[in-house]
């Protein structure tokens, strides 16, 4: 596999030496993709001006007051110091994408720098899919059924992106680029893939559970063949999360 991504800190030291053998013991090209510090954005104007040169995003679009907008960022916390890492994270998203259609490819996987791949990654043909989860943390029914499931919002919530198949880079990539723009921004519109939408960011997990899980067309592998170590704590949380007492777990 030669179109996977990964994104990983540029202080993450010891996460990428694990990612470099994890993905080389699996066969897997390795794709590194130096991740946004969304901590940054707010105490360094030089690396938020060099932010907005990578991803040709306005500067005005990365500021403290654009994100305290509910308007813009979608959260019920109204803590920056919260809010900043997750929008790093769905800046690092929007990089690795970028990453990957400059090297010429039509779809990829993207990975964080925790995921434990459990086994071999055989992404099955669907031409409709926007995503297909490759792991995820489930809330909702269980299926009995194995293999390619569909994703049925009404019954089923899929959180974390440690690991999935975006099926169009520039398709996603206009969607991920909407919230960027002046106007009303929508939670639902009939026309939100075509980028003239202004749609509302959000962590990254919450964008697509609300836009492409609702309105678009998601799967999932069963059983998973990457999972999240569930006592981990990754560079956005900080603090331990108890998965199973919230109604998440990773096997479906």
């Amino acid at each position: 596999m030669n179109n996977c991504y990964y994104i990983n800190l540029a202080q993450s030291v010891e996460r990428n030496r694990y990612m470099l053998n994890h993905l080389s013991l699996n066969n897997i090209e390795i794709n590194r993709v130096l991740g946004i510090n969304g901590k940054l954005l707010k105490t360094d104007p030089t690396y938020r001006h060099l932010v907005s040169e990578l991803l040709n995003i306005d500067e005005k679009y990365l500021t403290e007051e654009w994100l305290m907008c509910r308007s813009n960022f979608k959260t019920l916390s109204m803590n920056i110091d919260y809010i900043l890492p997750r929008f790093g994270l769905y800046l690092s998203t929007i990089r690795a994408l970028e990453q990957a259609k400059n090297d010429g490819h039509k779809s990829c996987v993207i990975m964080e720098d925790d995921v434990v791949i459990k086994s071999p990654i055989i992404i099955p043909e669907v031409e409709n899919a926007d995503i297909i989860y490759l792991g995820a943390t489930f809330q909702g029914a269980r299926y009995n059924e194995g293999g390619l499931i569909k994703v049925d919002s009404q019954k089923i919530k899929l959180y974390g992106t440690f690991a999935y198949y975006v099926h169009d880079i520039k398709a996603m990539l206009r969607v991920l680029y909407a919230p960027f723009q002046e106007g009303r921004a929508f939670d639902k519109n009939k026309d939100w893939r075509s980028g003239h939408i202004k749609l509302r960011c959000q962590n990254i997990d919450n964008f697509f559970k609300n836009y492409y899980q609702k309105f678009g067309n998601c799967y999932f592998i069963n059983p998973t063949p990457c999972v999240h170590p569930d006592d981990n704590i990754s560079t956005i949380n900080q603090i331990s999360f108890d998965y199973g007492k919230n109604g998440l777990r990773f096997l479906y």
